[in-house]
């Protein structure tokens, strides 16, 4: 009986052990698709800008 129980105390932590890394896993994806996108908005704030001078000397 106690065998039993010191192994559902095992399996429990096991799977705490678990559900802490998938969360994790999951908050570092998040934050990787965070920097992706601003990277991607930099990019486009960019190229916004070059348009906007090459389009200021043309007009000069």
């Amino acid at each position: 009986m106690e065998d039993m129980k010191e192994r559902e105390k095992k399996i429990e932590k096991k799977l705490e052990l678990r559900d802490d890394n998938l969360m994790k896993k999951m908050v570092r994806e998040i934050h990787d698709a965070k920097r992706t996108n601003v990277s991607a908005q930099e990019e486009i704030a960019a190229a916004k800008f070059k348009i906007l001078e090459m389009s200021i000397i043309f007009y000069l």
